[in-house]
């Protein structure tokens, strides 16, 4: 192919399709009969977006009929990183996350972030704005729950493209490596609490934000659970997701009442807040505390004087 490498060939005969097909579907899509969401998508695909037009449309709240993704969203799966600097510098909050409904009818955020949308979608330039801008490895939609892609999203980060995102997530005092350690050591059918332990001391948060006392929670892991209380750790300690343990043993599925008795009897407080404010959450994790399942945890917080086993209605 006059030595031009085929796979440098068939890349830039792919490329010029994209810029050919991204030209044809915004000409045939712009016009008066779109609606403000369709223009939304129309001009989020194209190769260059007219940023101008993409903040006139978020200020008009505008997101896609499709997945109700907002323009940061859409920016993150795209890899437009101008757009996104854009949206940034114009106020819009680098954690923002479009919500969807419940089984209850009430609005809750989706799971993913626009930053993990960006690392899912292997933009390493884009996703290192967003990690200087200060947004969170979130993975769960803040009651516990894993998005399906947190392994994967995990693994992209590890990946030398993404050296640089993964520096900057890095906070002070916390070791990445002793993290993934530990939370691989966490899933094992017999982990070794010992090593466990040791990382635990290294680590502030693991990936996704949670401390190791959450994480082993989450996972199931009483025993894990009980060697880091008696390793000192602080049973009413927070996650970066504003969440105790307790929270996510009486809130997050699986439920495990046997874990909540051991947090209550440990000293754990019934406080169901996202670092301190009530939401739809707390309202739900208050009410399976009054469910039979958990009724020896209730009485114990109850005869320390922390009873919040009386649910308050969700606001619907």
């Amino acid at each position: 192919m006059n030595g031009i490498y085929p796979m440098k060939f068939f890349d830039s005969l792919k490329a010029k399709f994209n810029r050919v097909s991204d030209k044809i579907y915004y000409a045939c899509s712009n016009t008066a009969n779109l609606s403000d969401a369709e223009k939304l998508d129309a001009e989020m695909r194209r190769r260059n977006p007219n940023i101008r037009r993409v903040l006139q449309l978020h200020d008009k709240g505008v997101v896609t009929t499709n997945h109700e993704n907002t323009p940061l969203e859409l920016a993150a799966i795209y890899g437009h990183s101008a757009v996104v600097t854009a949206l940034l510098d114009h106020g819009v909050d680098v954690n923002q996350r479009s919500q969807h409904k419940d089984g209850h009818g009430a609005l809750i955020p989706k799971f993913s972030t626009a930053f993990s949308i960006a690392i899912l979608n292997r933009h390493p330039k884009t996703a290192k704005i967003f990690a200087q801008r200060g947004a969170t490895f979130d993975l769960t939609d803040g009651a516990g729950n894993k998005n399906a892609y947190a392994k994967e999203c995990q693994e992209i980060l590890a990946w030398e493209s993404f050296a640089e995102v993964a520096e900057i997530l890095n906070p002070s005092g916390n070791n990445l490596v002793a993290a993934k350690r530990l939370t691989q050591e966490m899933t094992k059918k017999n982990p070794d609490i010992r090593r466990i332990l040791q990382w635990s001391d290294q680590v502030v948060k693991t990936y996704d934000g949670y401390t190791p006392l959450t994480y082993a929670v989450n996972y199931g892991r009483p025993e894990i659970v009980t060697a880091l209380l008696d390793h000192g750790v602080d049973v009413n300690q927070r996650d970066t997701k504003g969440r105790t343990a307790l929270f996510y043993a009486v809130h997050s599925e699986p439920r495990h009442p046997g874990m909540a008795k051991v947090l209550a009897q440990r000293g754990a407080l019934a406080d169901f807040t996202c670092n301190g404010e009530e939401d739809i959450l707390t309202r739900y994790a208050q009410q399976y505390l009054a469910k039979d399942k958990f009724k020896e945890v209730a009485a114990i917080l109850k005869a320390r004087g922390n009873n919040q086993a009386t649910p308050k209605p969700p606001a619907m």
